[in-house]
């Protein structure tokens, strides 16, 4: 039915794709954050331990924003497959609909799911749209805290200038892994 062709379609495609693409990226992007957070932890173990303590945070906001994200990404994929078994009915029974004059009412009906569908698309876009600004926001106060406490330990004469630049690095190198992952939450949800 049109119900089975949609979704094989569909999760064939994606399937694949987290098989072959995304699964090794999370792997490589997930060794590159332990090694960025050792390095870290062997240049100031107290930087590193407020930046550890941060992650939970994300991942916890990330646990929220995946369970929501997997509500909605279901609800559209079964919109996906009521529009796309109206189709394959109505191409079955053109003949019947015409000499009963219904084709307007089918249109409509159709059109109606399918505005239903944009407005579902929409919404779950608006979501993580959102969600990765809040993200951005949360990963730059993460920033500006090694700023900070590199300003600080500059200032005491604890560190150097270029230690303080090492920190703001690594604390990049240690978000950009967390942003990536955070990133690939979202494909592997509609999957």
């Amino acid at each position: 039915s049109g119900d089975v062709t949609s979704r094989l379609s569909k999760d064939i495609d994606t399937v694949a794709n987290v098989t072959t693409s995304l699964l090794p990226q999370f792997v490589v992007t997930g060794v590159q954050l332990t090694g960025a957070f050792l390095l870290m932890y062997s240049m100031d173990a107290r930087l590193a331990i407020v930046l550890l303590v941060l992650t939970p945070m994300v991942i916890a906001f990330g646990k929220l924003f995946a369970h929501k994200l997997r509500t909605m990404t279901l609800d559209i994929r079964q919109q996906e497959s009521v529009i796309q078994m109206q189709v394959q009915e109505g191409m079955e029974h053109n003949a019947v609909l015409r000499s009963l004059g219904s084709e307007q009412w089918v249109t409509e009906r159709l059109s109606t799911q399918q505005d239903q569908l944009v407005s579902r698309v929409l919404k779950r876009t608006r979501f993580t749209v959102i969600t990765r600004l809040m993200l951005g926001f949360t990963f730059s106060l993460g920033y500006l805290t090694a700023f900070i406490w590199g300003g600080l330990q500059l200032r005491s004469g604890v560190i150097t200038f270029g230690v303080m630049t090492s920190f703001l690095q690594l604390v990049g190198q240690i978000q950009h892994p967390i942003l990536s992952l955070l990133n690939m939450m979202p494909q592997f949800f509609y999957a």
